[in-house]
């Protein structure tokens, strides 16, 4: 932090001062960081979400956690034990543990945790299909009483999903958001100070206790060396790339690809209101269909909204643009009236009002509301109503300051108190140095690249491949990869309606596609960080296997695979092809794999879309003509490729399987063996049947593999290996 002031490109000085929501890390004791997208979500067990993934490791802690070798290590477990037919397990949690509103971690709190974590991950569920009961004998100790024997256990707790929350909040039924972030570990999340869309900010919790040991991955000890930590969301790269350079923020999570040349020709970087009328917020009622048909019901809702609440959340940085007490026309304007107006202010008394709801006639039934997330401050408002993120972990969640699209702010969590050991992974001792993180969106990498050389922010999560070479040229920041299960690429059929409700049409489309050819068109200025010969499991890891990867070189003889798709039953149908042009990484795969599908054959519509547009879609079972889709392009996060337990892609359970909903009961069979593997030798055998059978029944085309680097300011040191952890981190 050198050169805090010093502009250094004609970039950084037009955009540099313009970034809304980031401050200038002048403190010592603040760490800032651009993450790569903004927090939409507080739940980790509502969403698989990588941005709340990496909030969750911030504010909340877990049971067990994974270490750099993937072996589950304690975390706030002090032990166990096993009756000797396995069917018993007792679990003690150590001492010290604390929410961050001062409350003790109790077993109940990670029975209830657990019990709706049972409900959606993939290893929750199959904890819970062998589990009889789980409960809390007392407040320090969690039984298992299990059907059968089942080794995973603590496998299955170590997922970074299973957070530990208090039974109050881990009581919401697993379909719905928790509405406050309350952990227990190293930082608290400032939800005081979270502004929807740019801010969030955590504060190191003075009283989290360390586990001891090495710190590895996520596991091990969590030592924070920043009072605060601030995510700043922000959404233009440009704006961003400029920050950092000029010292506005620490760190870039996401730099784009193509600014990370730019970004590695710094020294300083290391790359591992006009109108007064104003826009009045607005939520409308449907009243054509109940519940809102219901006048009483109406007046419930209004009178449980705080307006100060809902306009902060979006403009609370600049308080002198708010108002206030608005009824029906613009205050200040001449027919503006304070008639009733009242009625719009907090505090607001949640649990008379739902009374009042019930009494008019509410009964339960589903309320749709619609939000847009590519306008701020629409999604701000909207988020006001389920912003609340309780844990117990090292960061407390500021809400107030969240600004969607923009910023996330946490705090740290004085009161948590880390566990003994060694840090590794996301295990062992989680101990804050920064009070406050802040999340930063930049969606633009110019803006994020630029943000980061000027050290406008701290820490960048993910820049674009093609950037690195810049961004390592810059003697001032580290360019890292940190996670090393990577990231993979992913075609992924609709097994639903024609063509690929054939597995030989999928296998057709799957033997016509190099992996080289596609990670290249994204990663091919970095070789070091691809890999191909990818089957079901991230390679290097225990249960990777090499049998039938031959399947996935070229080169390829495309006249003779066309015959192929002929021959499988592809008559020339229309195939809907979704592909993100916002996330560099999946419109890179998507450019080239499409090419493929062309050069055999198929007549493709491909539709370019944002990112949440494929998300809506995705979802959509209806047939392609009507809405749906044949294909779309995703990547698969490596850490849940590394064993069958995790993997969504693979599982075969028709209408309930991840979407595009495969039927393939073989596949579910083997793993169900996998699970009962007695060690590493029997599972390895069952993944290498699994792999055989993939190859012949695909569900999805892996397309290569590609290790995303870091990029940070060389002044940070001990960041920790695996997703960005924001304890143990330290300014020097």
């Amino acid at each position: 932090m050198k050169r805090r002031d010093v502009l250094k490109s004609a970039l950084a000085g037009a955009a540099a001062l313009s970034l809304p929501g980031v401050v200038r890390s002048e403190a010592q004791s603040t760490l800032t960081f651009v993450p790569h997208a903004d927090l939409a979500s507080l739940d980790p067990v509502w969403t698989t979400a990588d941005i709340t993934r990496n909030f969750s490791l911030a504010v909340y802690d877990t049971l067990y956690a994974f270490d750099a070798e993937f072996n589950v290590q304690p975390q706030m477990v002090a032990g166990q034990t096993t009756s000797s037919d396995g069917l018993q397990w007792e679990l003690t949690l150590r001492d010290g543990l604390k929410f961050h509103d001062g409350s003790p971690v109790l077993a109940k709190d990670c029975v209830a945790t657990i019990k709706r974590f049972g409900q959606r991950d993939p290893m929750g569920t199959a904890l819970t299909a062998r589990t009889d009961e789980v409960s809390a004998p007392s407040d320090k100790v969690i039984r298992f009483r299990l059907k059968k024997p089942f080794p995973l256990l603590t496998y299955a707790l170590a997922q970074v999903y299973c957070a530990i929350m208090p039974e109050r909040l881990a009581q919401t039924d697993a379909a719905e958001q928790v509405k406050e972030a309350m952990g227990s570990g190293p930082f608290k999340f400032v939800a005081a100070e979270r502004v929807p869309g740019q801010r969030v900010v955590f504060e190191k919790n003075k009283d989290y206790v360390p586990r001891d040991g090495k710190a590895s991955f996520n596991a091990g000890p969590k030592i924070v060396y920043f009072d605060r930590v601030i995510w700043n969301f922000v959404p233009d790269p440009g704006t961003a790339s400029a920050a950092l350079q000029q010292g506005e923020v620490d760190w870039w999570e996401n730099p784009p690809i193509d600014l990370v040349p730019q970004l590695k020709s710094d020294k300083n970087l290391v790359v591992a209101v006009k109108d007064r009328t104003g826009e009045i917020g607005c939520l409308r009622f449907n009243h054509l269909h109940p519940p809102f048909d219901k006048p009483a019901v109406r007046r419930a809702v209004l009178t449980a909204i705080d307006q100060k609440d809902v306009i902060t959340a979006f403009a609370g940085a600049e308080p002198s643009i708010m108002k206030v007490d608005v009824g029906l026309f613009v205050p200040g304007t001449p027919l503006a009236s304070n008639a009733g107006v009242e009625i719009t202010r907090g505090p607001k008394d949640y649990a008379k009002i739902k009374q009042e709801l019930a009494a008019a006639g509410y009964n339960g039934e589903k309320v749709v509301v619609l939000a847009a997330t590519t306008i701020p401050s629409i999604w701000a408002e909207a988020s006001v109503a389920t912003d609340e993120a309780m844990g117990s972990g090292p960061f407390k969640f500021v809400a107030a300051e969240r600004v969607p699209g923009q910023r996330v702010v946490f705090e740290k969590n004085k009161d948590y108190v880390p566990r003994d050991g060694k840090a590794s992974f996301n295990a062992g001792p989680k101990i804050v140095y920064f009070d406050r993180v802040i999340w930063n969106f930049v969606p633009d990498p110019g803006t994020a690249s630029a943000a980061l050389q000027q050290g406008e922010v701290d820490w960048w999560e993910n820049p674009p491949i093609d950037l690195v070479p810049q961004l390592k040229s810059d003697k001032n920041l580290v360019v890292a990869v940190k996670d090393r299960t990577g990231e993979i690429g992913c075609l992924r059929f609709n097994h639903l309606h024609p063509p690929f409700d054939k597995p030989a049409v999928r296998r057709a489309v799957l033997t016509a596609i190099d992996q080289k050819d596609v990670i290249t068109a994204f990663a091919g200025a970095e070789p070091s960080i691809m890999k191909v010969d990818v089957g079901l499991f991230v390679p290097g890891t225990p249960l990777a296997s090499n049998a039938g990867v031959e399947i996935t070189r070229g080169p390829k003889d495309y006249a003779k695979i066309k015959q192929e798709l002929a021959a499988a039953g592809y008559n020339g149908e229309k195939v809907v092809v979704l592909a993100a042009t916002t996330i560099p990484s999946i419109w890179a795969e998507a450019s080239v794999a499409t090419d493929v599908l062309k050069q055999i054959g198929m007549n493709v519509d491909l539709q370019a879309l944002e990112w949440g547009a494929v998300v809506s879609r995705r979802a959509v079972k209806e047939p392609p003509d009507h809405g749906g889709w044949n294909i779309f392009y995703t990547y698969l996060g490596g850490f849940g490729n590394i064993s069958p337990g995790p993997n969504i892609a693979i599982r075969g359970t028709g209408t309930k399987a991840w979407f595009g909903w495969p039927t393939d009961p073989e596949m579910e069979a083997l793993r169900d063996q996998w699970f009962e593997a007695p060690d590493l030798a029997a599972q390895q055998k069952i993944v290498r049947d699994m792999q055989i059978h993939f190859w012949q029944n695909p569900s999805y085309v892996p397309l290569g593999m590609y290790d995303q680097p870091m990029a940070f300011h060389s002044y940070l040191q001990d960041v920790r290996d695996g997703w960005p952890q924001f304890y143990g981190v330290r300014r020097v």
